[in-house]
């Protein structure tokens, strides 16, 4: 099987980055990418706070460390507005 690039991701909205980012941006990069969702307690209790210690480790490298939030329950209360507080 020939390898391909992944194809580009479909973002709502960016927090906490001056401009959207992209794969073709990155490439070249090594990317550590955290799926969450914010109602999720082992996404909050866990997986968050590991992100952060990812980030912390590496801050002195080309590491991109990027937190993306995926809505796959409750989609009434999920909106960019919630995620912004």
């Amino acid at each position: 099987m020939d390898a391909q690039p992944a194809p580009a991701w479909s973002i709502s909205q960016w927090f906490n980055t001056d401009q959207d980012l992209t794969l073709e941006a990155l490439r070249g990069r090594p990317v550590f990418l955290h799926a969450f969702q914010m109602l999720c307690p082992g996404c909050v209790q866990h997986a968050v706070p590991q992100s952060l210690k990812v980030a912390a480790a590496f801050g002195d490298t080309d590491l991109a460390v990027i937190g993306l939030h995926t809505v796959f329950e409750n989609h009434h209360v999920m909106g960019p507005e919630a995620l912004q507080v």
